[in-house]
């Protein structure tokens, strides 16, 4: 074989290589990830009924009468307890469902689904989760303009009815860039300002939590922001970067492809030294 076919030949039984090893610890790497990482997938389906029942109890969310600071809001009712939801303003109040909320307000029952099947009885509540999400603005700003589009900023409530037949709630928000809570950062940039000493990020400012990544949070609030935003909310740990605790991809995808380059090169090498020879002939 010609020293030009002999070069490709090496090239492409070296790069060869590089690709066989490099995918396996891809596969290995990426089978890690998804056993650490992706245990629970969430279910989520969503009603737009101003009326329904669940765990045996009566479920209602009519429009109420406004706050007296002029904020809207949305009666919940379930069973014997009743409370008053903060909400955007719908533009067509007293409408016979919720649709006219869906940016603002869901009402979704949630079950984990592991194993490519979710975990619930069929035919009654046992396994599911009722919340209802609605979506508010950060305090301070008008919802129709700045607080709009403040979207780092928008503060999720989330009002579980829980089986005993009470209805809890949880505030949560997305993290930043940085991977915090945007009303902690909030909170302290204001106490800065007004020249007071700020804690440490040990200790907490406000109620609101930080929304994790493939949590239960994490889906149910999605059902509540404008689906133009949607694309904003991705993971930013998956298989690829990996998370802290457990390694992605990384260097064995880039690998892989220059591998993969390499096959090539070794084969146009190969097909190069035979058309020569072919010539010369």
């Amino acid at each position: 074989m010609r020293p030009l076919g002999s070069i490709g030949l090496l090239v492409l039984l070296s790069s060869a290589g590089v690709v066989i090893f490099s995918t396996l610890r891809m596969a290995q790497r990426v089978e890690g990830f998804n056993e650490a990482e992706v245990s629970t997938i969430w279910h989520a389906q969503r009603t737009r009924l101003r009326q329904f029942t669940f765990r045996d109890r009566e479920v209602r969310l009519t429009d109420a009468p406004p706050a007296e600071n002029g904020d809207a809001r949305l009666q919940l009712s379930y069973g014997d307890q009743s409370l008053a939801l903060k909400v955007h303003a719908p533009i067509v109040p007293g409408m016979k469902d919720l649709k006219v909320y869906d940016e603002h307000v869901a009402a979704l029952a949630i079950a984990a689904n592991r194993d490519g099947a979710i975990q619930v009885d069929p035919f009654s509540d046992e396994g599911w989760r009722m919340f209802i999400v609605s979506r508010q603005t950060a305090p301070g700003w008008d919802e129709e303009t700045w607080g709009n589009v403040r979207v780092k900023d928008w503060v999720f409530a989330l009002y579980e009815l829980t089986p005993e037949g009470t209805i809890t709630l949880r505030k949560v928000q997305f993290p930043d860039r940085a991977g915090r809570v945007p009303a902690e950062v909030e909170a302290r940039r204001k106490l800065k300002a007004a020249g007071e000493p700020v804690p440490g990020e040990e200790v907490k400012l406000t109620d609101v939590e930080l929304i994790q990544e493939r949590s239960l949070e994490w889906q149910a609030a999605l059902f509540a922001i404008p689906k133009s935003q949607m694309s904003r909310y991705r993971f930013k740990t998956d298989a690829v970067r990996g998370s802290s605790e457990v390694q992605g991809m990384r260097w064995t995808l880039p690998a892989a492809a220059f591998g993969m380059m390499g096959v090539v090169g070794g084969v146009a090498l190969m097909m190069m030294s035979a058309t020569r020879r072919a010539a010369r002939v």
